[in-house]
């Protein structure tokens, strides 16, 4: 018997389950048997699953009832359940078992909601947690009350049609709130965002819009005398944090850094199946209640460092991916001018040298390094190393 434990929803999820039910069921082992889905949500989430396959599952809910999982005393008896539980498949012939996370949901808000911050937001909402957010952008507004997204973002348009997601005062999202998302734009100066041929200088980010926002909210915080995890997910160069914005802050603002590694147009997806979680500690407890948040939307690495080697390792990542490419993209020009020689051929042959390369993704010839992230943070970090004397 087979258990398969995983962060299931049956939207995110479907292609990738319906590859497996189907290996399953065409498996001669299995024939005869069926598939239960293990979940603490109403088994009509799961409708279109058994009208594709209606012999072969069940969910936990006709094995057990509600009251049974919220009864105090079996909380104490969790290997008599499972025991029991696994009698139940054996005798229902079940061989294969999905489990998605069950934990205890939170109330969550988001200090932002535009490109980033809604999508992830929307993220968490589907995991089952109640979302709120304040941002001070009519358009942001207009998007939650038309449910019409102006942008092209994977998976966002299908649950902002039915988000309960609303806009909330600085004031009522500190109300409500377990934890409160800071995703607040770093952003570098025009001549810096890759319209233009970028120029010999380098800069720092500009902090003033994340300034702003936390000293909103931490004003909020104190007014209400509510000490409260905050976690920032902005780039930021390392030392800027403990340097420009913890010395604004009072005490009721539990300060965690927790950059996400995303690209625009996959935002969700990037949020829900992350490599790791990178997590900036300043507050023990504060990592603590993030992390066993964190446990409710994914089982992804939670890595726990200083703020200091979080903040370096975001635009670290960023930056290697930016000398990935430009490195590949030199073997490619390379190859242009040399006969018998093709780029692609060369580096499937390099992606296939896993060990010490690390891995396949981002090794391919063809256009240069583009986009909001990296570049700007090849820029700041080149900047920073002329700020400590390295050039």
């Amino acid at each position: 018997h087979q258990v398969y434990q995983s962060p299931l929803h049956p939207f995110y999820e479907d292609e990738v389950y319906f590859k497996i039910f189907d290996d399953l069921i065409k498996s001669p082992i299995l024939q005869g048997s069926k598939i239960c889905i293990v979940h603490d949500t109403f088994d009509e989430d799961y409708k279109h699953w058994f009208e594709k396959y209606p012999k072969n599952l069940v969910t936990s809910r006709q094995l057990f009832s509600k009251e049974s999982f919220s009864d105090p005393i079996l909380k104490n008896q969790q290997d008599d359940i499972l025991r029991t539980f696994i009698d139940l498949l054996i005798l229902m012939q079940t061989k294969f078992c999905l489990i998605p996370n069950g934990e205890t949901k939170m109330n969550i808000g988001f200090m932002g909601l535009g490109k980033l911050g809604l999508p992830c937001a929307l993220a968490v909402e589907m995991r089952g947690h109640k979302v709120v957010g304040y941002d001070p952008s009519p358009d942001v507004k207009k998007i939650l009350d038309t449910k019409k997204l102006p942008y092209k973002e994977i998976w966002a348009q299908d649950y902002l049609d039915k988000t309960n997601i609303k806009i909330k005062t600085v004031e009522e999202v500190v109300k409500h709130s377990d934890i409160i998302f800071v995703p607040i734009q770093t952003p570098h100066g025009e001549k810096f965002e890759g319209t233009t041929r970028i120029p010999d200088e380098r800069e720092d980010f500009d902090y003033n819009y994340l300034i702003d926002g936390l000293t909103q909210l931490d004003y909020e915080l104190f007014q209400q005398k509510k000490e409260t995890v905050v976690v920032v997910i902005s780039t930021v160069l390392p030392g800027t944090i403990r340097r420009d914005i913890k010395p604004l802050l009072s005490k009721y603002t539990k300060l965690c850094y927790n950059p996400f590694f995303i690209a625009m147009g996959t935002v969700m997806e990037d949020f829900l199946r992350p490599e790791i979680i990178l997590f900036g500690v300043d507050d023990d407890k504060a990592a603590q209640k993030a992390k066993k948040f964190y446990r409710t939307i994914n089982h992804a690495p939670f890595y726990e460092t200083t703020i200091e080697n979080a903040e370096l390792i975001k635009v670290a990542y960023n930056t290697f991916i930016g000398t990935k490419i430009a490195y590949v993209n030199t073997l490619m020009e390379m190859c242009h001018h040399l006969p018998n020689t093709n780029v692609d051929e060369v580096m499937n042959g390099l992606k296939m040298c896993n060990k010490r390369i690390i891995s396949d993704k981002y090794l391919s010839g063809g256009m240069g390094d583009g986009g909001g992230c990296h570049p700007r943070d090849n820029i700041a970090l080149s900047w920073l190393s002329d700020e400590l004397g390295l050039k």
